[in-house]
Order: C-alpha cells, then sequence, then structure tokens
C-alpha cells in the first residue's frame, strides 16, 4: 500500500507533463532550432554593393570573417514608403571559403544593418 501511495502523485502529473512537452517544449524548440538552422549554410559573396550584382564567391556557415569595410547605400526618394524607410548596410569581408582559399566580397545585409 505504501509503495502505491508513493507514486500517485507521479501518476497525477504525468499527463500535464506530457501535454506541455509536445504543446509547448517542442515547439519552442522547433522555432528556436528553425531560427539559427540554414540548408544551404553559405554565404553569397557579391562583386560591389549592389542587389543585381555577380557573385563572386562563397563562405561556409561557421567561417571565420574579418569586416574590411562598411557602406550603407542610400534609398532613392521615389523609393520611400512607410515599410521601407531604412539605408541598405553592406560590408566588405573577408574570410576563408568551402575550398580553403582566402574568398573576399560583399554579402547582401538587411536593411538596417541587420
Amino acid at each position: 500500500m505504501n509503495n502505491k501511495r508513493r507514486w500517485t502523485p507521479y501518476i497525477l502529473l504525468l499527463p500535464a507533463t506530457i501535454y506541455l512537452i509536445i504543446f509547448f517544449a517542442w515547439p519552442m524548440f522547433q522555432a528556436l532550432r528553425l531560427a539559427v538552422y540554414d540548408n544551404d549554410g553559405v554565404l553569397a559573396l557579391q562583386e560591389s554593393a549592389e542587389t543585381g550584382s555577380a557573385v563572386t564567391g562563397t563562405l561556409p556557415q561557421g567561417a571565420g570573417i574579418s569586416i574590411l569595410d562598411r557602406q550603407g547605400n542610400l534609398v532613392p526618394p521615389e523609393e520611400l514608403d512607410a515599410t521601407n524607410s531604412l539605408t541598405e548596410i553592406w560590408f566588405q569581408v573577408d574570410g576563408e571559403g568551402a575550398e580553403g582559399g582566402l574568398d573576399a566580397g560583399k554579402p547582401h545585409s538587411r536593411p538596417g544593418g541587420g
């Protein structure tokens, strides 16, 4: 009888624990994983600080880089609206590419430097 009473609180908490794991912990883990996971895992380096410029190389995810320069491109007044009022930020970087050689170029960053 004493052994059965010892397990009673754990058995009563088990459904709530399973519910929390399924509907809170697992989706939270998946969201955090998705936030930092990239299928390609490469950063494309472009020749110049323009959206349509040619790709000169790639850097693998987690590669060490050196920032050589930072450039902000102003958005033309005719393209400004309430959702697009930030400056484009480009960084000129230098790092070791996937093949082992040094790659230099300008990866595109989100508006506002993010």
